[in-house]
């Protein structure tokens, strides 16, 4: 995979075309999302080549349902890297051990990383979690590559964000109330 991303293609003899680094993500909630987007905000720096990432979400209750389940399926196995946030208290919610037999089945045979992002709470138990033991188990039988880390999302940017779509949401609610009191249209 690191040839790949630092391979350089080109099209025709001026349009250097750049590989990308597809991942998808899985979380559970808001925090464990932006956990996981904090922790790809840190990827480019870390790899030799400016390597744009292209990135689809999918939170973990969509996965339910068995059309959602196949898309994401099907997104992932197009994937280069699929990263699961969740807090880790419990071993893998049933929709992602069924998503993730649907991803085998779809997989190619290709190099893929996988990683596991948990709560901080969690890291006493190491490679022991149940989380991370069921991932090394997909990830033995995918051939893929597998890390794990553990992290919380800040409360300061927690708060902030939260307190940034309350503002926004407050603004919109203003603006609507604004256009109902009026009684002519604009023209």
């Amino acid at each position: 995979m690191r040839a790949r991303i630092q391979r350089e293609l080109s099209v025709g003899a001026e349009t250097p075309i750049l590989p990308f680094l597809n991942v998808i993500i899985l979380y559970e909630d808001f925090g464990t999302g932006l956990r996981a987007k904090r922790s790809l905000d840190l990827l480019p720096k870390r790899l030799a080549a400016k390597t744009p990432l292209s990135t689809k979400l999918w939170r973990i209750e969509l996965l339910a349902d068995p059309l959602l389940a196949e898309q994401a399926a099907l997104e992932a196995a197009a994937a280069d890297v699929i990263i699961l946030s969740v807090h880790g208290r419990r071993g893998l919610p049933d929709e992602v051990r069924k998503w993730l037999s649907g991803w085998l089945a779809h997989k190619e045979p290709r190099p893929y990383a996988l990683g596991v992002l948990l709560d901080s709470r969690e890291m006493s138990q190491g490679s022991e979690n149940p989380v991370v033991a069921s991932m090394q188990r997909v990830a033995a039988d995918a051939g893929a590559d597998l890390f794990y880390g553990f992290a919380e999302a800040s409360g300061s940017e927690l708060d902030a964000t939260m307190e940034d779509i309350n503002h926004r949401a407050h603004s919109s609610s203003t603006v609507l109330e604004d256009m109902l009191k009026r009684t002519t249209p604009r023209q």
